[in-house]
């Protein structure tokens, strides 16, 4: 894998991660001191049971192959799914908890079963260790920077304005991801 596919890939990463930092505390404390507890917990159920049902079916060379040929069809579905779930109703609590529940155990169990596997025909062994460690600690350091500014600037962050960031980081990451899946599998 080249050094600025490599690089692309850990930076998109990184960034996604900073921007969730800042504007989590923003939305998480505004729907989970509205949400109801059963719907709380439901979602968890739900999310949890279609991940492992989904990372059952995926751990099948068969249905990834597949799975493979409408990739980009999972990504533009979670971007539009997220922006549409995260932005529909903003009162409607228990829509966007089952909601985001559903899409990120069926998109992000799929977005990584497929990214893994194009990285691994692309680096193997040690570089590939290397890759996921470097990219790992820089979500890492960029959740812990993102934080600090979520501290700093608490309370002058609108909702609506996190909910947008992250609607527009999330298809940001999902076209820079669809960008390196294409060149890791060229």
């Amino acid at each position: 894998m080249d050094n600025k596919l490599k690089w692309t890939m850990i930076l998109n990463g990184a960034i996604f991660s900073f921007i969730i930092a800042i504007t989590s505390p923003t939305v998480h404390l505004y729907f989970v001191q509205r949400v109801d507890p059963q719907v709380y917990v439901a979602a968890g159920i739900i999310g949890t049971t279609l991940a492992a049902m989904l990372s059952s079916l995926m751990s099948k060379e068969n249905i990834r192959k597949k799975i493979r040929k409408i990739f980009s069809v999972v990504l533009l579905f979670d971007s539009i799914g997220f922006t549409f779930v995260s932005l529909y109703d903003i009162t409607n609590i228990s829509f966007r908890f089952i909601g985001l529940a559903v899409l990120s155990s069926i998109s992000m169990t799929i977005w990584c079963a497929i990214m893994m596997d194009a990285l691994n025909h692309k680096i193997k062994d040690v570089e590939l260790t290397n890759f996921q460690t470097t990219e790992n600690a820089f979500k890492l350091w960029a959740n812990v920077i993102g934080g600090g500014v979520a501290m700093v600037a608490v309370g002058s962050l609108r909702l609506e304005q996190a909910i947008w960031m992250q609607c527009i980081a999330n298809s940001i990451f999902a076209f820079i991801d669809w960008k390196a899946y294409n060149k890791l599998k060229a």
